[in-house]
């Protein structure tokens, strides 16, 4: 009786865990900067990311990276150019840092 119930939480607890997986997946992919602020946007962005972890599906920093570069609006090309043409990975903190510097 009791593996019988285990059984039925840990279904109910995966389908949810899916969805939530799929939904802050899609989240990541849809989100642009737009009028955001670039703190305002990386928190948003790390914040998805986090979400990610707490249900064991922790994105890499080069994954979060390609996300956020990938909401950005063409004024940040010369700065997504130079992400994507280093041959060292990037960190989010610089990440940041070479957005926020962007004249």
């Amino acid at each position: 009786m009791a593996a019988q119930a285990w059984s039925a939480v840990e279904k109910m607890y995966s389908a949810q865990t899916r969805a939530k997986t799929m939904n802050v997946r899609l989240a990541l992919a849809a989100t642009k900067k737009g009028t955001m602020s670039i703190t305002d946007y990386v928190a948003k962005m790390k914040g998805f990311a986090d979400e990610m972890a707490a249900v064991g599906k922790a994105l890499d920093d080069e994954e979060l990276v390609a996300h956020i570069c990938n909401g950005l609006d063409a004024d940040y090309n010369p700065v997504v150019t130079t992400v994507t043409a280093r041959s060292d990975p990037i960190s989010i903190p610089e990440l940041k840092w070479l957005l926020s510097a962007r004249p």
